[in-house]
């Protein structure tokens, strides 16, 4: 487990999450930047980063199929976090 503090990015964390052996990587759209692209892509793993907008603009339809394809797999994940968030009482926890 890593902690850092609040000003730091998702982002100066993504490598340390990542041990190599992974097949997919799943994450929302904090992660979207072209370096996580890049990565994922020579490491010949499936990219399941949401899509972000251009800045003052609106996502496309293929994203927006895309963003919600992943969404469906990756609330699998999601909903312990709910349960201990919302039912268990750790609403501190992220």
């Amino acid at each position: 487990m890593i902690g850092t503090t609040a000003q730091d990015s998702d982002m100066s964390q993504f490598q340390a999450l990542l041990h190599g052996e992974e097949e997919r990587v799943s994450a929302d759209r904090g992660y979207d930047y072209p370096s996580v692209d890049e990565h994922l892509q020579k490491q010949e793993e499936v990219d399941g980063v949401a899509r972000k907008a251009a800045p003052s603009k609106a996502l496309d339809a293929a994203k927006k199929g895309f963003n919600r394809a992943i969404a469906c797999i990756r609330v699998i994940a999601e909903h312990p976090f709910r349960i201990l968030k919302r039912q268990l009482g750790y609403t501190k926890v992220h």
